[in-house]
């Protein structure tokens, strides 16, 4: 497992800071390391969830509440049409749980396997994406967690476990560029998604239709699953991007 870590809240702008010092794939290949500004880690959880805001357009939730009680499930699918405090972080700290099961796991099968596990998750909406208004949109809007198999692939950290596993080593940092490009496209499903809803609640507050509500549920899942679809396509192109840049800074 890694050093131990002090651990920054999950959208703050701080990053890891070990302890002590680590031997693993930054040390080895330090070209991973520079120009910052391309490169910067996603923070995780707090060890104890704290209480952030509400979701975006909390002032619309509140405006439209009596519409959407109704409209239960874009608030983290349940009943209450208002998050408690604290909810989003409640939910991403589960998110994050979730995910250390799943590596615990996998390291366990590498190691019986292999008998090297030096493994670290690699998001793939990384800290440019899941901590700005895109991010919360995604948690609140759409259930969609940062730290679930959805958005989450292993790589590893040193030489042993990359030659078993035949995959580029982790660059300990999310990639800027990428997750700029990735922000940019959820950006506009997220207006898209908010002008959908207001016209939606103003339709809805002139006149109750359930046909309306249905129409609007069934084209909100299908956008979340086109969001789905698109992390699960750019799973390979962002690994491969990683690999070709190790490659390419080998030959020179």
């Amino acid at each position: 497992m890694f050093a131990s870590r002090q651990r920054a809240r999950f959208g703050k702008r701080e990053v890891f800071k070990p302890d002590e010092p680590v031997t693993d794939a930054a040390a080895e290949m330090p070209h991973l390391a520079e120009a910052s500004d391309s490169y910067r880690v996603l923070p995780e959880p707090p060890a104890v969830p704290g209480g952030l805001a509400g979701p975006v357009g909390l002032a619309q939730w509140v405006a439209h509440a009596d519409v959407l009680q109704r409209l239960g499930p874009h608030v983290g699918d349940t009943a209450e049409p208002l998050p408690e405090p604290g909810d989003h972080d409640r939910k991403v700290f589960a998110s994050y749980i979730s995910q250390e099961a799943l590596r615990t796991g996998l390291e366990d099968e590498l190691l019986r396997r292999h008998g090297h596990n030096a493994i670290r998750p690699f998001y793939v909406f990384g800290e440019g994406v899941f901590n700005t208004a895109v991010g919360r949109w995604l948690v609140e809007a759409l259930g969609l967690m940062p730290y679930d198999a959805w958005n989450t692939t292993y790589l590893p950290l040193d030489a042993p476990t990359a030659a078993a596993m035949r995959l580029p080593y982790h660059p300990r940092a999310s990639i800027a560029r990428v997750d700029a490009v990735i922000h940019e496209r959820l950006d506009e499903q997220r207006q898209r998604y908010e002008a959908a809803l207001d016209q939606c609640v103003a339709a809805l507050q002139a006149g109750w239709d359930d046909a309306r509500v249905d129409r609007f549920v069934a084209w909100r899942d299908a956008l979340r699953d086109e969001v789905l679809a698109y992390a699960e396509q750019l799973k390979p192109m962002v690994v491969g991007l990683i690999a070709e840049v190790q490659e390419k800074s080998t030959r020179i």
